[in-house]
This record gives C-alpha cells, sequence and structure tokens, in this order.
C-alpha cells in the first residue's frame, strides 16, 4: 500500500483575490404544528440554495423585500444561524469549522451591518461613544488619547 498525499494546487489568479465565497448555502425554517408544536407540516425555505463571491476591495450589496431572506443569509455566511448545508469560505478559512474563542477572535475581522440602524444603534450615544464600545467588546484599547486618535482615524 502507498500513501500518495496530495497538495491542493495553489489558486488561480482570480481566486487569490475572493474574499468571501458562499457555496449552496441553505436555511430551512421548520413549520411545526400539533398540541406540543412537535408535528413539522412544512419548511419556510428562507436560503435556498445561494452562491456568491466577494473579491478584495468590492462592496456587496444584497437587496430585496421585506423576508426574503437577507438577515438570514447574512446570519449563515458569520455562522450566527450555521447553514446546515453549504460551505462559507472567509478569508481562506471555512466558518463553519470556527468555534468558541476563535470564532469570536475571527469576528473581529467579519461583522454584520443590521439593516434598521434604529433598532441597532442607540441615537442618545455619540458617534465616538457608539464606535468605542464596539472597539471594547473586541477587547480592542479603549482608554487614553490614542483611543480618540484611533477613532478620528477612521471617522475621517
Amino acid at each position: 500500500m502507498t500513501d500518495t498525499a496530495t497538495t491542493p494546487a495553489p489558486p488561480a489568479d482570480g481566486e487569490r483575490d475572493v474574499l468571501v465565497d458562499v457555496r449552496g448555502v441553505k436555511v430551512h425554517f421548520p413549520i411545526k404544528r400539533g398540541v406540543l408544536f412537535d408535528k413539522v407540516i412544512g419548511y419556510v425555505y428562507a436560503v435556498d440554495g445561494v452562491d456568491l463571491q466577494i473579491r478584495r476591495g468590492e462592496t456587496y450589496g444584497l437587496v430585496g423585500e421585506s423576508g426574503c431572506g437577507k438577515s438570514t443569509l447574512g446570519k449563515a455566511i458569520l455562522n450566527l444561524e450555521p447553514p446546515p448545508e453549504g460551505s462559507v469560505v472567509i478569508d481562506g478559512t471555512d466558518v463553519a469549522s470556527l468555534k468558541g474563542k476563535e470564532l469570536r477572535a475571527r469576528r473581529k475581522e467579519f461583522q454584520m451591518v443590521f439593516q434598521d440602524p434604529m433598532s441597532s444603534l442607540d441615537p442618545r450615544q455619540s458617534v465616538e461613544s457608539l464606535l468605542a464600545e464596539g472597539m471594547r467588546a473586541h477587547g480592542l484599547d479603549t482608554d487614553g488619547p490614542s483611543t480618540k486618535t484611533r477613532l478620528r482615524e477612521l471617522l475621517s
């Protein structure tokens, strides 16, 4: 018996720049009925076989009518709602393989912008305090003059 390890081929030039690669992602929610809601009578196909690629430096807008699955797809991409089918690779890492501390650490690098800022942002807070809150949540330095300098850089 011979051991033949294979090395994957390097990505083609066009694939090197792919930052987000989504293949065949599906998220279906069961519709339940019965006294104890234990009988599945159907499914809501919130996301059904989505493929997309986002390259470095690209801005990608996902639009559609209310309830069509935009937020569910975003949650699936970030592994907030792990997709039962399909794959999501961000910057060369299969997001489904990330767990616990490693997943939390990587979430500093990819985040979701929710579609309703009024329910996501506190209108009583300044933009500076909202940004500083995000920095604190990710364990970044939020004390002292360096924070104010960094926040001003981000805003400019």
